[in-house]
């Protein structure tokens, strides 16, 4: 019983870590696509 236990809690950690590793690079790439456009804003607003 504890080894399916732990074999479950495993592969939920495992599910949970590839999911939020997919997620990040999504929100990653959005992010440094608004860091790009917030620092163009701000370099032509400064001249």
């Amino acid at each position: 019983m504890k080894a399916r236990l732990l074999f479950f809690v495993i592969g939920l950690f495992f599910l949970v870590g590839v999911h939020h590793y997919l997620t990040e690079n999504q929100e990653a790439e959005q992010k440094e696509a608004k860091i790009e456009m917030n620092s163009f804003n701000s370099a032509t607003s400064i001249e």
